[in-house]
């Protein structure tokens, strides 16, 4: 038979041994949420400063996202192609045109501009951090200049003997599908280039646009109605 003091021992013991379990359930809880605090604040730090481990790099969040016009200011233009409503092949005359937009964009270290096209004729150029919308309005508002020179720098065609040019897929010489640009070149320029072609055989001609060098093509037979070039 079990006396009161044995079971007031029993109950006592009873009670100590469930305040150990949770004095141990509440140390793993603080283990945890020390652990959380840590890799939240490594993580934070990361973001905000980033992480530069050999190889391995990892950007600051604010330099990674593109900020908008909203953000961090800046301009934006808007142009609008001057054609009839009927105007032949428009959409690839207008993605031509975005193309040298993003090109001199880019050479100037514009690399966060957005360039979108806004219906069939307009296009929205968004270039933020720049504060002179005068210097954006000559950098893209002057006419592109297209040139093909032989090897020892003469024009051998320019622009104005273009007719139209059309994004497709083409083979090259190594049988390898890649985008290319067919040129259509108009009667006078389809003359021009098939004398510089039959004058230059096993030579380049090279694609200059806004003199800059884009591509070279080596010619191993005369003619020139269609020149297949890589995307510019």
């Amino acid at each position: 038979m079990t006396s009161s003091r044995d079971k007031k021992y029993n109950i006592m013991v009873i009670n100590a041994e469930g305040g150990i379990k949770q004095l141990n359930r509440k140390t793993r809880s603080l283990v945890i949420l020390i652990v959380f605090i840590l890799i939240l604040a490594i993580v934070s730090y990361i973001a905000i400063a980033g992480l530069n481990i050999g190889i391995y790099i990892v950007k600051p969040l604010g330099s990674a996202i593109k900020q908008g016009l909203d953000l961090s200011g800046g301009v934006y233009l808007v142009y609008e192609a001057q054609v009839s409503d009927n105007e032949p092949d428009l959409d690839s005359k207008m993605d031509g045109v975005i193309g040298v937009f993003r090109n001199r964009l880019d050479s100037k270290g514009l690399t966060e501009a957005t360039i979108a096209k806004q219906g069939e004729k307009r296009i929205r150029v968004e270039i933020p951090g720049t504060t002179d919308p005068q210097e954006a309005q000559d950098l893209l508002g002057r006419t592109a200049k297209l040139e093909f020179k032989d090897e020892t720098g003469n024009v051998v065609i320019t622009g104005s003997d273009v007719s139209s040019a059309k994004p497709q897929y083409g083979t090259d010489e190594s049988g390898i599908t890649q985008p290319v640009v067919a040129l259509e070149l108009n009667d006078e320029g389809a003359k021009k280039f098939a004398e510089a072609t039959k004058a230059n055989i096993n030579k380049i001609i090279n694609i200059v646009l806004d003199g800059t060098q884009r591509i070279g093509r080596r010619h191993r037979r005369g003619g020139g109605i269609i020149v297949y070039a890589a995307v510019l």
